[in-house]
């Protein structure tokens, strides 16, 4: 009989009770269960609006150039992920954290019972994988655009906005160097390569040929 739940080292359990699978905590005070639905929030806002090809993550992917085969090597919680589905592109996405790979799994498996979410659910690839060792043993140039939103802190009251990463940031007790798997990326032949940045942060790796600013966040490419 598989196992109901499946509990981190940073004190979350992912309970596997309900159809839809749900992260819980004891340890950390006043925390609610936690899903991921692709039909509420923010994903259902993006799919019923649509992403705008002026999108400042649309202009950093090229999607002008037409539609895109992409590498996400940060996946967390897909929402660029989601953004690049609904712009017509195919995404494979890498997920180094199991409770955070099983979670998405689980809701995909579900929401793709909507006909028209499993069309956009049929250009995603979603691997358990740990990004810095997918790219050794991959040749990256099968790809238009390797993606990467390497997590950074949230301050003050910016973290109002951000419970979302929080969440992830406390779940992921520790990641890759987000600076060696981009030396990683930047030593193979990629087309294309995009860096989610704090609006006012450091470059991740000199070179940057060109930058698309939004309101709190940039996107750094690199062109090869």
């Amino acid at each position: 009989m598989a196992s109901t739940q499946l509990d981190s080292p940073t004190g979350f359990t992912l309970d596997k009770t309900l159809e839809r699978w749900q992260l819980t905590s004891h340890h950390h005070k006043n925390f609610k269960p936690f899903t991921i639905n692709f039909n509420t929030g923010s994903y259902l806002q993006i799919y019923k609006k649509g992403v705008s090809k002026q999108d400042p993550l649309a202009k950093a992917i090229g999607v002008k150039l037409g539609k895109k085969k992409i590498l996400d090597l940060t996946a967390g919680w897909l929402k660029d992920t989601w953004m690049l589905l609904n712009l017509g592109c195919t995404v494979t996405a890498c997920e180094n954290n199991r409770i955070v790979f099983e979670l998405l799994q689980n809701a995909i498996e579900i929401d793709s019972k909507d006909t028209t979410y499993a069309k956009l659910f049929a250009h995603l690839q979603l691997k358990f994988i740990n990004s810095l060792e997918f790219i050794k043993s991959e040749n990256l140039s099968q790809w238009d655009v390797i993606y990467l939103d390497p997590m950074f802190p949230y301050r003050g009251k910016t973290a109002l906005a951000g419970k979302e990463m929080q969440l992830l940031q406390k779940l992921i007790d520790s990641e890759d160097s987000p600076e060696a798997l981009l030396s990683g990326v930047l030593q193979q032949k990629t087309k294309r390569v995009v860096v989610k940045r704090p609006l006012k942060g450091p470059e991740l790796a000199a070179g940057v040929s060109f930058t698309v600013s939004g309101k709190s966040s940039r996107f750094d490419v690199y062109l090869n």
